[in-house]
């Protein structure tokens, strides 16, 4: 039983590798069907996400992501991308409470680094801010798309200001 199990992981491993590999020289469609071949995992499940939306299937996309927020509903940048993909189909309001959540996963900060969570994501609240800020002016709430858009904006100042001190 250990070894199968061994020989499980040893092969969602191989197929993560080669998913990620087919995504990067962009077959995303192969790389697809890779991480289709591998164990369900938080990981995989983002990487199809990722994959689907990249080719506009944001249905198959949301369905993928949905999965990796019930697996952990404090995953941020999963409620970013399914927001995105939430907001390409022109759900907007669906997308706002989307960005709202990944916002509230971020505690204040203004960058979450999921590296440590086997995922090569960077998470920025001023991405959030205009994500939002985009899909409020499509639902006609133009005075908040404007606070979003402005606070995106201080954000960017934040950083640009903070590259610049000297240690």
């Amino acid at each position: 039983l250990h070894s199968s199990h061994g020989r499980m992981a040893d092969n969602t491993i191989h197929h993560w590798k080669e998913g990620v590999g087919a995504y990067n020289s962009g077959d995303v469609q192969k790389a697809i069907q890779e991480f289709m071949s591998a164990s369900p995992s938080k990981g995989i499940l983002f990487n199809l996400g990722v994959a689907c939306a990249k080719l506009g299937q944001n249905k198959e996309a949301i369905q993928h992501f949905d999965e990796v927020i019930n697996l952990d509903p404090g995953l941020g940048v999963a409620f970013l991308t399914r927001g995105a993909c939430k907001h390409h189909s022109g759900r907007f309001e669906e997308a706002v409470a989307d960005y709202d959540r990944a916002v509230a996963t971020m505690r204040g900060g203004d960058m979450v680094d999921y590296s440590s969570e086997g995922l090569s994501f960077e998470l920025y609240k001023v991405d959030l801010l205009f994500n939002r800020a985009l899909a409020l002016k499509e639902l006609g709430r133009s005075a908040e798309a404007l606070d979003d858009a402005l606070a995106a904006r201080r954000c960017l100042d934040g950083r640009t200001a903070a590259g610049r001190q000297e240690p």
